[in-house]
């Protein structure tokens, strides 16, 4: 069955009109293309360094909470859309996003540093990551 053009409407609350059943619904399959995407993205040959948090002690980045405000890596953004903890696929990629501002963020003295060079590499994907996009899936 091809699915309508309409857009897309997320309504929250307790109504019960069939309008807001089905904005959940088509709100779910979007969920369900976030966790489909982020699986094929964290299997990216280059993603591998964001699939887990920053090891600030083994990296020896003694700053880096002093410039990044808020971590975010594929593993957190992964058991957040698990456990259900993002209310829109809007939410999901605001995080992926982060993930990767913060990599271009939080720069070392050298330019060639391993994450830099797989960030700029990614910088190619992110493009999945409109919802819009989302639905095509």
């Amino acid at each position: 069955m091809a699915r309508s053009k309409q857009p897309l409407t997320i309504t929250y609350g307790k109504e019960s009109n069939s309008n807001s059943k089905r904005s959940y619904l088509e709100n779910g399959d979007l969920m369900t293309n976030c966790r489909q995407v982020l699986s094929k993205l964290m299997k990216q040959k280059y993603a591998r360094i964001f699939n887990k948090p920053v090891d600030v002690v083994a990296l020896g980045l003694h700053d880096y909470y002093d410039i990044i405000k808020k971590p975010m890596d594929l593993g957190t953004v992964k058991t957040y859309l698990t456990k259900g903890l993002y209310l829109t696929p809007f939410d999901f990629t605001a995080d992926v996003r982060l993930t990767f501002e913060n990599a271009m963020r939080y720069k070392n003295e050298i330019p060639t540093n391993e994450i830099q060079k797989d960030h700029k590499k990614l910088l190619n994907i992110p493009s999945s990551f409109e919802v819009k996009n989302l639905m095509k899936i």
